[in-house]
């Protein structure tokens, strides 16, 4: 093979290459020019309606109605407690059962009974 047959099948093949892969490898590599940033959309904020306004306040109602429930729930359960202190007391004092100890339980036993009535919705 001469020179010249051998540059003309190069030549050939680089020819049938280039007409099968046209730019594909170079248009990949460029690089595309930067575009624009768009400016940001700018909605109307609308004021809340009186249905949102309503249900804000109720909830916010609604959790200042729990709080209160629970600290007043905390303030019996401590007068309950001083209660049944003042009880054994009395038990300690009277030697055998008296009108004062029997009134002091009969108390205790009603506050009990109505506290766990009122107070359940908030524990």
């Amino acid at each position: 093979m001469t020179c010249t047959n051998y540059l003309r099948q190069c030549f050939c093949l680089l020819g049938v290459l280039a007409f099968l892969f046209p730019e594909t490898p170079a248009a990949a590599q460029r690089k595309r020019p930067a575009r624009p940033a768009r400016p940001a959309r700018q909605t109307a904020v609308q004021p809340p309606s009186e249905l949102e306004t309503l249900r804000d306040s109720y909830i916010k109602a609604t959790k200042e109605y729990k709080a209160s429930l629970e600290k007043l729930l905390a303030l019996y359960q401590a007068s309950e407690a001083r209660a049944e202190q003042r009880l054994a007391q009395l038990q300690r004092a009277c030697a055998g059962p008296c009108e004062e100890q029997a009134d002091l339980r009969r108390e205790i036993d009603r506050f009990k009974a109505n506290g766990n009535r009122y107070f359940a919705e908030a524990r």
